[in-house]
């Protein structure tokens, strides 16, 4: 038995392989249905009553009139369609498409007449061909016994004068000649016919064929597109990197001063952060809640720098089971409020949230820092300006993201709607 399976897989691969298979498969198909209106026309027929049996003859002469609408059909995919799609020349494809189609129709009309009018003469032959019946020999009328036998002026006139004269030829008969002429002046219609159709078949050959080229060119744009969010990503991963790993490491060389020891287990931690930086932010979206982990051990690494006069807090969601966002999103506002909230003469704080609601709808961050030192233009550097990029890359109108002063102090608002895709 055949494998079925296969079968449909090499089926299925057809449509899903290049372009040039598709519109081969597409153009099969509509004239595949095209070819099967005669023979399902001359069904019907049989069926209706209207034909006693099943006319190949009649299929065949029907399959002939699809000709002349397939040859228009191939001469503009080969030829005409190519003065739009290369050319963009709109204008001289409808002239050209609209000579084509009557030039072909002309051909096939004039075609279809001349074999007409042989088989009108092979009628007319055949009737010519055909001898009338021979008509019986009529027998003298025999004399009365009381008349002499002798013939009579009036009967030397011939005897069939009783007999209606011969019909002469009707001009207004009807036959196979005079039939030819009223098809052949009133052709004009049907010819106008069958040029409009031919006019869409190839109509419909350029439609499809446009239409699998903006598709073609649709892909290669998303994966283009797809390429260049993967190395703007990258680029930005890269700057990442080196900023995150510069601040930590002045963490910790202001640790060994301190604490050796202490210094010693926050390498250890760092290697953490760094592990989670390289790997994991080389993916699309990560788990909420490693998230949440790395940013607890950040700012762990923060508080060794500062003394009880920085305020530092930092809260999280309890359930983050399945909740997956894009990874380092958070760290960058971060770094921020550290950088220009933290002051060592005066009090300040770092307030830092991350929550989920309970229908796990979104993911909202807030960070609000003391404004220890204003910050000038450029003066954030790649913070905020990647997180911005990395949000419209990753998650585009799933996203409301805002910055700013407010009542002496700076926050920066993030909401992500979930889920992410």
């Amino acid at each position: 038995m055949p494998d079925f399976a296969k079968l449909y897989r090499k089926i299925t691969s057809i449509f899903d392989s290049s372009h040039d298979n598709k519109e081969l498969v597409i153009y099969a198909s509509i004239w595949l249905i095209v070819i099967s209106i005669c023979p399902l026309v001359e069904l019907y027929n049989v069926q209706t009553g209207f034909s006693s049996s099943y006319r190949w003859d009649s299929v065949a002469q029907g399959l002939v009139w699809v000709i002349p609408y397939l040859a228009g059909f191939l001469i503009n995919d080969l030829i005409l369609s190519h003065l739009i799609i290369r050319r963009q020349k709109i204008l001289l494809y409808v002239l050209a498409a609209f000579a084509v189609a009557i030039v072909i129709q002309l051909i096939a009309d004039e075609r279809r007449e001349s074999m007409r009018q042989h088989e009108i003469e092979k009628i007319e032959a055949s009737h010519h061909d055909e001898t009338p019946p021979a008509e019986p020999m009529r027998e003298p009328m025999p004399a009365p016994d009381d008349e002499p036998m002798h013939m009579r002026p009036d009967d030397m006139k011939p005897q069939h004068d009783h007999e209606a004269p011969p019909p002469k030829p009707r001009e207004d008969r009807i036959g196979p000649k005079d039939d030819f002429e009223p098809r052949r002046r009133n052709h004009i219609g049907p010819l106008i016919g069958r040029i409009a159709i031919t006019l869409l078949l190839m109509t419909l050959g350029t439609t499809v064929k446009l239409y699998l080229l903006g598709e073609r060119d649709k892909q290669r744009l998303e994966k283009l597109d797809h390429e260049r969010t993967k190395a703007e990503l990258s680029q930005l991963r890269y700057q990442l990197s080196p900023h995150f790993m510069m601040n930590t490491l002045n963490n910790i060389h202001a640790l060994i001063d301190i604490d050796t020891e202490r210094a010693k287990e926050t390498i250890v931690q760092m290697s953490k952060l760094m592990r989670y930086v390289l790997y994991e932010s080389d993916k699309t979206l990560a788990p909420l809640s490693a998230e949440v982990d790395f940013l607890q051990n950040y700012i762990n690494l923060m508080r060794i720098r500062y003394t009880d006069k920085v305020k530092i807090s930092f809260s999280s969601p309890t359930s983050t089971d399945g909740i997956m966002i894009p990874p380092l999103l958070t760290v960058n506002m971060v770094e921020n409020a550290f950088k220009h909230g933290v002051s060592y003469s005066h009090d300040s704080f770092v307030n830092v949230s991350l929550s989920v609601p309970d229908d796990h709808s979104r993911v909202d961050f807030l960070c609000i820092n003391s404004l220890a030192q204003k910050p000038q233009d450029g003066q954030h550097g790649i913070g905020l300006a990647n997180v911005r990029k990395r949000l419209e890359l990753l998650c585009p109108g799933n996203y409301v993201f805002s910055t700013g002063e407010k009542n002496g102090t700076y926050e920066a608002r993030l909401s992500i709607s979930l889920p992410l895709a």
